[in-house]
């Protein structure tokens, strides 16, 4: 018999740490449910598998398969929370913020990953714009995600989505807006910026978002966490919307930890 001592692994406390339970998910139905459109909300308790999932989506390795993932184990939730806005209904506050998160996600993807673009007249134009908005506020074509509501960053080149700074009076002649004033101005910026994305998309081409752990630092049954959750899901149904209406192939997908009683 055996001694407890030469045992190097008593198993895995969950599905995701596991390489061969997650390579076994190739076949499970809540994946190929994900990975052809029909759930985007894969609902679970932990180590139930919903990360093994998430991770399947983020490997899949195909030229016209794109993925961006992301997860919370560090993600600043104080300067997420600063975008959001008071004066909508509760279930509504972080849903303007979470989409903006989406078409960042998305743009990176485009400018940095996509070697189809540009695959029309239009994916060009728009690519243009995109990349002047994301480079010359972040700095880069591939923002982190800490650093997509930082404080110290500065919206530029609003002009071109079609957002009116004077309208705002904010004392500013130049065509740039301090981090903090963003909710003011969501609804015009993300109204562009999904337009420019959406056209960008190549339609021959399969695109993922992602989110996974978003638990992490937070009760499951509290409410800040139900808000942020309900405002996620929101954006991911309306961008579902969207895909459709442009005839693109987008899945914003959602991984959240179910709460049992």
């Amino acid at each position: 018999m055996k001694s407890l001592l030469s045992i190097d692994d008593f198993g895995s406390v969950d599905a995701e740490s596991d390489e061969l339970l997650i390579n076994c998910f190739t076949q499970h139905p809540a994946l190929h449910e994900v990975l052809n459109g029909r759930r985007f909300l894969v609902l679970g308790r932990k180590g139930s598998g919903k990360t093994a999932i998430y991770k399947k989506v983020l490997m899949t390795k195909e030229p016209n398969v794109f993925s961006v993932g992301h997860n919370f184990s560090d993600y600043p939730w104080h300067y997420h929370d600063k975008q959001v806005i008071p004066a909508v209904a509760e279930q509504e506050r972080y849903l303007h913020s979470w989409k903006y998160l989406i078409l960042l996600s998305l743009s990176k993807i485009l400018l940095k990953s996509d070697h189809s673009q540009p695959w029309s007249d239009d994916a060009l134009n728009v690519l243009s714009k995109i990349e002047s908005f994301v480079i010359d506020t972040y700095g880069t074509n591939d923002p982190d995600i800490t650093e997509v509501f930082h404080p110290g960053k500065r919206l530029r080149h609003l002009k071109q989505l079609q957002v009116d700074l004077k309208f705002l009076r904010l004392g500013n002649e130049r065509d740039e807006l301090a981090m903090e004033h963003l909710p003011l101005v969501f609804q015009d910026v993300n109204r562009s910026l999904t337009h420019f994305v959406m056209t960008a998309l190549n339609p021959s081409n399969q695109y993922y978002v992602c989110f996974d752990q978003l638990d992490i630092s937070f009760q499951p049954n509290s409410p800040e966490y139900k808000y942020r959750l309900i405002g996620l899901i929101l954006a991911a149904r309306d961008f579902a919307t969207a895909a459709r209406e442009y005839g693109k192939k987008l899945k914003v997908l959602v991984f959240p930890e179910s709460v049992m009683n």
